[in-house]
């Protein structure tokens, strides 16, 4: 992907790309080829290549709608809020105080952009791959969500797996094929579920817990900075007493780093 904006090669114009997960090359056609990447700027469309005769070219580009493109650097906010996180086993649930007025629920909801194509809203169908392996576009209004993590196969990130997104995606959905299931994961039709991880304290627990709680995070920010321009201040966690002190500082850590 070229590193500047098409409309100018000035050097205020480049954007600054990160990659979060690269796909595998030559480790079998079976594989889903994607990437995922964030940047810090608004990206007005996609620049489209094919293979012919072994060489990359140019197949042209795939434009986003201007509601979608909107440059959210700088709003007007309204005020600030406390946010409150109950990180439970089954369920996380997150409110929002802004200007203590009130608690009201984070609204999960759905900013995929699909590009080619059209999403599948039948929730009584089993969820494609495409549902499961990226951002969540079931939505929820009442600030609870599934303590789900879907990782990403490790083939396509094994140096990240503790971060927002690079570490796995939150699943909300109700149409899930669950194939088998243990303890802590369930293995679906596009992979592998992380549950129950509240009480783990391995490394492996540890990762999947950080990523989870750091991508709810970045789902909660952006709910309340598009949706009503308002400024997280205070983040306020609740845990059951009989959690171990140290399970207790590693989460604090987790969400003090996510808040940042």
């Amino acid at each position: 992907m070229d590193r500047r904006l098409s409309a100018s090669a000035d050097e205020d114009k480049l954007i600054d790309i990160k990659k979060l997960i690269t796909y595998p090359a030559g480790q079998g056609e079976d594989l889903p080829k994607y990437n995922i990447i964030s940047a810090d700027k608004p990206l007005a469309g996609l620049s489209a290549f094919v293979k012919d005769t072994g060489k990359d070219v140019h197949a042209g580009y795939l434009i986003f709608r201007q509601e979608v493109i909107g440059d959210k650097t700088t709003i007007d906010l309204k005020g600030s809020a406390i946010v409150g996180v109950d990180f439970g086993s089954n369920n996380t649930c997150v409110y929002y105080n802004p200007d203590d007025r009130g608690a009201n629920p984070v609204e999960f909801r759905n900013y995929r952009t699909v590009l080619v194509g059209k999403e599948n809203n039948d929730v009584r169908s089993i969820a494609e791959n495409n549902e499961l392996l990226f951002f969540a576009n079931y939505t929820s209004d009442n600030g609870q969500v599934k303590s789900w993590l879907h990782e990403h196969d490790s083939r396509y990130n094994c140096y990240n797996e503790s971060e927002e997104i690079a570490g796995g995606v939150p699943v909300n959905r109700p149409n899930v094929f669950v194939k088998e299931m243990d303890q802590y994961e369930i293995k679906t039709q596009a992979g592998t579920l992380h549950y129950n991880m509240k009480w783990l304290d391995n490394e492996k627990g540890l990762q999947k817990k950080r990523a989870f709680l750091k991508s709810i995070w970045l789902q909660t920010c952006a709910y309340l900075y598009k949706e009503e321009r308002i400024r997280p201040e205070e983040l306020k966690w609740s845990y059951p007493g009989s959690m171990m002190e140290l399970t207790v500082l590693n989460l604090r850590r987790f969400l003090r780093s996510s808040a940042r």
